[in-house]
């Protein structure tokens, strides 16, 4: 079974237009007219003390508790919206991207949740919510990162975030 379809071109042109400077967000580059927020498990920013005690023996259940939230996250948002991948192909001097979907709720869901499993960054998740004209990117340990367009997070958006038992930082 294919986990993503190809969408139309017209629809291609109008998110590469929603979403401009994608490269430079997915290198991880701030600006370009995004804003920047966390998605936490955890309701502040930790100091380094804190940190050091929040992963230092992170058991089993506290590790799947994490994992947990931030796909219950995930399932909502499938659930309440359009939501979409993207892939960067092509060489350095002539790159582009293609926006794909995702060809069932529990693909997308097993594509979050098999992310989960991996150590290193270009395994991680990246999606597109483009009625809110947001990035969503896995991040470590237990913090995503939401990048939004156009004035403030939507209400419906932050609900969602704290619905899944997760918070946001800004």
């Amino acid at each position: 079974m294919r986990r993503f379809v190809s969408l139309k071109s017209e629809k291609q042109d109008f998110l590469l237009h929603q979403f401009p400077n994608l490269m430079e967000i997915d290198a991880c580059e701030d600006g370009y007219g995004y804003t920047k927020i966390a998605v936490s498990y955890f309701d502040h920013w930790l100091s380094e003390s804190e940190a050091y005690k929040a992963f230092l023996n992170v058991g089993l259940e506290e590790s799947v508790n994490r994992k947990n939230k931030q796909l219950e996250f995930c399932r909502q948002l499938f659930n309440s919206t359009e939501v979409l991948n993207y892939k960067i192909y092509g060489r350095p001097n002539n790159r582009r991207v293609k926006f794909r979907a995702f060809s069932d709720d529990n693909v997308a869901l097993r594509y979050c949740s098999d992310a989960y499993d991996k150590f290193s960054s270009i395994f991680f998740f990246k999606l597109v919510i483009p009625e809110y004209s947001a990035l969503y990117y896995q991040g470590y340990d237990a913090t995503n990162y939401l990048y939004y367009r156009g004035g403030e997070l939507s209400n419906k958006l932050k609900s969602l975030v704290y619905g899944s038992g997760l918070n946001v930082l800004e």
